[in-house]
């Protein structure tokens, strides 16, 4: 995060530990009041858990400050946003190349079934420890939130995973 700020010249604002997202909007909220309209880039696309019906231009949520959603990428697909970060380099977090295709918390989130790689004996328990491809190599982008935990079913079943020979993007 913060190589990302000093390479593209932002400022970031850090909340103490504890400050929820709604709270912390607030106070983001709060803290621009001179911007009329204020308004927040906040990634959705369609698909998304919360996307619901916005389109490029939204108003914020009842429960959330009065802010406006700008929505550039609504109708990206997930092949859009990694051919996009590849194409430009863009910096992205770690946890995608280990196989995460999306990220919730440290309770909700594992790596996406999809990606794993042939099971590998390899801890000191002699389990099997599943290695995974990376985030861009899926090619089922419905199973995108497969490795979400409390996310509903994905649509089709997760039968099928890249095979080594299958690894070019």
């Amino acid at each position: 995060l913060h190589d990302t700020c000093k390479r593209f010249d932002l400022n970031m604002l850090a909340f103490e530990n504890g400050i929820g997202y709604v709270d912390g909007l607030k106070l983001l909220v709060e803290s621009n009041r001179n911007a009329n309209p204020m308004a927040i880039v906040p990634g959705t696309r369609t698909g998304d858990p919360n996307a619901g019906s916005q389109g490029v231009w939204a108003p914020s949520s009842h429960f959330l400050p009065p802010f406006l959603r700008v929505n550039p990428v609504i109708c990206w697909t997930y092949g859009h946003v990694w051919h996009f970060l590849r194409l430009y380099g863009l910096p992205y977090v770690s946890l995608y190349d280990q196989g995460y295709t999306s990220l919730g918390n440290t309770k909700d989130t594992l790596p996406c079934p999809a990606l794993a790689k042939s099971a590998k004996v390899g801890d000191d328990k002699g389990e099997p420890k599943c290695e995974y491809w990376p985030a861009y190599l899926l090619r089922d982008y419905d199973m995108e939130r497969a490795g979400r935990i409390t996310a509903k079913p994905p649509k089709k079943k997760m039968q099928h995973t890249l095979s080594e020979s299958s690894s070019t993007a």
